[in-house]
């Protein structure tokens, strides 16, 4: 069942039917019965995949959604704090910032801030300090992967005071390192960032961690696996159904990749055990 503000519908895998949101049904549409639940999209259309191996699709609605809505967590909070991508920190144009001297003693000052929760109204710039140190790759593709402007180290030091910070509008900025950064470290300590936090509103995280399931993955490194495991089962027990249900589905393909040391597989099998305790594949009442 999913709900936005053209109304309610519900989806099977024989069919699908429209309600508005003053409990009027709109429409009933019957099917041939499909392999999964069928998916629904913004623009009315539903897509079904046949279980003889072709993929269907039915025009339902003539409403197109309009609300921005987030994969899991239903519409979009209607302001923000400008997190996700904040002005220009003040350290932006100095040229020292490279420095490594600099460098520790801005680290110091936001490690500081943020420990004795005095952060504050310089959060902005502290986040986009932060920001900047990490991706600075991201818009300089001439930047040297040998002598990095912003050491390996240093790095992983901002994203644990990122993840500190507990924004969920730098999920998207934490997901996008994990999937550009070459480095492994980092890519842990993106991900663990993320599981500081606890949320994945528009589920992208997830759909990064599932480059561990291609064939042709280069990055086999058991340690990131965990962090990854760790991640997911944090963002589970933060946020719970429905992100639970798909992290849980994450996380039993993981304890079958062949490639995993069966210690590995072991342990992540081990968490998905203790979600199901915690009854987390099960949507709340």
């Amino acid at each position: 069942m999913i709900f936005d503000e053209r109304g309610i519908y519900t989806l099977s895998t024989r069919g699908a039917t429209g309600f508005a949101a003053d409990g009027r049904r709109r429409f009933v549409h019957k099917m041939r019965e499909a392999n999964s639940i069928p998916g629904f999209s913004d623009e009315g259309l539903l897509y079904s995949g046949g279980k003889d191996r072709n993929m269907y699709v039915y025009k339902l609605d003539s409403r197109p959604r309009t609300v921005p809505r987030s994969k899991y967590y239903g519409p979009e909070p209607p302001g923000n704090y400008g997190m996700g991508n904040p002005p220009p920190s003040p350290w932006a144009s100095d040229t020292q910032r490279f420095n490594q001297l600099e460098q520790d003693r801005v680290l110091a000052m936001i490690e500081e801030a943020i420990n004795s929760g005095q952060i504050g109204e310089l959060e902005p710039a502290f986040v986009a300090y932060m920001m900047e140190m990490i991706g600075f790759f991201l818009n300089t593709p001439q930047a040297s992967q040998v002598r990095p402007l912003v050491m390996i180290n240093r790095r992983v030091d901002l994203l644990r005071l990122l993840g500190k910070v507990g924004s969920r509008e730098t999920i998207p900025f934490l997901a996008r390192i994990f999937d550009r950064d070459r480095e492994p470290v980092i890519k842990t300590a993106s991900a663990e960032a993320i599981g500081s936090i606890g949320v994945d509103p528009h589920g992208t995280i997830f759909e990064s961690f599932r480059f561990f399931l291609a064939a042709n993955n280069p990055n086999r490194d058991p340690q990131l696996l965990m962090s990854a495991t760790s991640c997911i089962a944090a963002i589970c027990r933060f946020s719970g159904p429905p992100i639970s249900g798909d992290g849980l589905m994450l996380l039993r393909f993981f304890s079958n990749l062949t490639w995993a040391p069966t210690s590995i597989r072991n342990q992540i099998r081990n968490e998905v055990d203790a979600l199901y305790r915690e009854e987390l594949d099960r949507v709340i009442q």
